[in-house]
């Protein structure tokens, strides 16, 4: 009896911990919601940018751009 109902507060627990929204995602969500266009556009960007090992130039705009 014990074990079951140690297993259900278990579940019950992580259930609440998965489903549970603090205001930190709430503002993520919202922020990421409101900048979602000029995100992508950045994104696209950084992707535009070749990504080889040897081609160290590039390798150099993308390190920049990160830190941008």
């Amino acid at each position: 009896m014990k074990r079951t109902i140690f297993s259900l507060s278990l579940i019950l627990s992580i259930a609440c911990q998965i489903f549970a929204q603090n205001s930190v995602t709430i503002a993520i969500r919202e922020y990421r919601q409101s900048n979602e266009h000029q995100l992508l556009q950045d994104f696209v960007q950084m992707l535009s940018i070749p990504n080889v090992a040897s081609d160290t130039p590039n390798i150099r705009k993308n390190a920049d751009y990160l830190v941008e």
